[in-house]
């Protein structure tokens, strides 16, 4: 705003805007993320020259399209990720898989949520457990002890869910009673796109994983 008997640079990490009635004798140059707004009133006698963002500040649209991409690469990795320690576990450990399928899809309904009971209490109470704990001095060790068991065994849920999951899908679809690892890939796929449900895509998952949980324990 105001009166410039010069050439006027500027570098904004945001926009730069031109008050009504400004006067810039020589030229405008600025560096920022996007365009500058100058209203009609304004005079720039030298013109202006729009450099572009500055070299350590992505424009809107390029900041959008790597929070897309890196979004992506993440959900990419993190599939290929699940799909291989899925196969994995299935393939190399098939008498856990069938015990754990049979466990989950072969019982009556009042197992299912004697499993859901034991797996939902691990899950909610083992934390307010390790919280305890972490309190108290005495208990610092075993806390960090038992928290560590604890992320283990909510991973090794969380595959076996998958691999529960895509047996469902297995036997469903191609009335397979085997489970393989092409199934259980299939499963951590299929485990996925259910988290992305929004709403109940977080419960619906949380209700599996309880579930397996239970069967693991």
């Amino acid at each position: 705003s105001g009166v410039f008997a010069g050439p006027v640079r500027i570098v904004a990490a945001d926009s730069v805007t031109l008050a009504e009635n400004t006067v810039i004798a020589g030229t405008l140059e600025y560096n920022a993320p996007q365009e500058a707004f100058i209203p009609a009133s304004a005079e720039v006698k030298g013109g202006t020259h729009y450099i572009g963002s500055a070299s350590f500040l992505p424009t809107p649209e390029e900041a959008r399209a790597f929070a897309i991409a890196g979004f992506g690469v993440y959900f990419i990795v993190r599939i290929v990720a699940g799909m291989l320690v899925a196969g994995l576990i299935a393939g190399l450990f098939p008498r856990l898989t069938r015990t754990l399928v049979r466990e989950t899809l072969t019982t009556p309904l009042r197992h299912t949520l004697l499993l859901f009971i034991i797996g939902f209490s691990a899950l909610v109470g083992i934390p307010i457990l390790l919280l305890i704990l972490l309190i108290s001095v005495v208990g610092i060790g075993i806390g960090f002890l038992q928290g560590t068991f604890y992320v283990a065994g909510a991973l090794l849920a969380y595959v076996s869910t998958a691999i529960v999951l895509g047996a469902l899908i297995g036997r469903t679809l191609r009335k397979r009673t085997q489970v393989s690892w092409p199934d259980a890939v299939m499963g951590v796929l299929a485990l996925y796109l259910i988290g992305l449900v929004p709403g109940i895509g977080f419960l619906v998952t949380f209700v599996l994983l309880s579930v397996t949980f239970g069967a693991l324990l």
